[in-house]
């Protein structure tokens, strides 16, 4: 939502920014859990391993 910075130096403004950004944030969320939870074929969460940039760079470069 890029709210890091709120736009304005008054408090009223910024606190009308805020709310906006919460109530898209949420409408967004549940418009989100409701398609997820209504359909039939949801995708299977796949647990992922992490891996640090480090260990990528390393084993991109050690490859022959």
């Amino acid at each position: 939502m890029n709210v890091e910075r709120l736009p304005s130096g008054k408090f009223v403004a910024n606190q009308f920014f805020l709310h906006c950004a919460m109530l898209a944030f949420n409408i967004l969320r549940v418009i989100g859990t409701h398609l997820i939870k209504n359909k039939p074929l949801a995708p299977v969460k796949i647990k992922g391993q992490r891996r640090r940039l480090r260990c990528v760079i390393r084993d991109s470069i050690s490859v022959d």
